[in-house]
């Protein structure tokens, strides 16, 4: 016999709160194993990116002093490299190519003097400059402007 008005329980769609709780503890532990990794891709990146920047900044200035038969210096701003340098010809006209400082968490290491290409494309004297980031010791780029005027990247502290 049918009881009138009385249907069975259905049951309804959806996550039950025990269901949530658990893919929410799961995804909790996987970004506390992801994270590390995570924050160290971006110090490489801000290392790598500042380190390119250098690089463009030789390669710009030899072309310059190439082309237009002049000496051209990159030299760092006022307080050092990590606040930024310019590309200018010798003769003391205003820069070419400003460029502001490094990204924050980024060091950079080496000689306070300016780096100048002759006509010829060649330097007056090699120069290093070390890349470092603030937050891993072990993240290091060397930018190298050899005498022939070449400018190399590589990884690791320059030697």
């Amino acid at each position: 016999m049918k009881i009138l008005g009385l249907t069975p329980r259905m049951r309804s769609g959806g996550f039950s709160l025990v269901e949530l709780m658990v893919v929410i503890a799961l995804l909790g532990i996987a970004m506390a194993i992801a994270t590390p990794s995570f924050t160290r891709m971006i110090a490489d990146q801000r290392v790598r990116a500042a380190a390119t920047d250098f690089h463009t900044a030789m390669l710009q200035a030899r072309s310059l002093a190439i082309t237009h038969n002049l000496n051209v210096t990159v030299e760092p701003n006022d307080a050092g490299w990590e606040a930024g340098w310019s590309v200018h010809p010798e003769s003391g006209a205003s820069p070419v190519y400003d460029q502001g400082g490094v990204s924050a968490g980024v060091t950079v290491s080496g000689g306070d003097a300016g780096v100048t290409f002759t006509p010829s494309g060649r330097v007056k004297a090699a120069a290093a400059l070390t890349v470092t980031s603030d937050s891993d010791n072990s993240l290091v780029r060397c930018v190298r402007v050899e005498l022939t005027g070449r400018p190399v990247t590589e990884a690791g502290a320059c030697t």
